[in-house]
């Protein structure tokens, strides 16, 4: 009996039984290296992140303060 397999767009694939697709080798590795780019990018948008919102904190303290020394 055949499998079919929906990757849910307009593309559909029918598999016999027993036959199943294998990735090549430089498929896995380009796989590999397109996930290690996602986990670096990802960790420099979560640093970027973070210093932004220290930034602004620093910024509301100290306008805080002046506004505070002033009154």
């Amino acid at each position: 009996m055949a499998e079919d397999v929906s990757t849910g767009g307009l593309h559909r694939f029918r598999y016999e039984k027993g036959e199943a697709p294998k990735l090549s080798g430089e498929k896995k590795k380009e796989i590999h290296e397109a996930y290690e780019k996602y986990y670096e990018r990802r960790a420099r948008e979560r640093r970027n992140k973070i210093i932004f919102w220290l930034i602004g904190i620093v910024v509301l303290i100290a306008l805080t303060g002046f506004v505070w020394k002033f009154l």
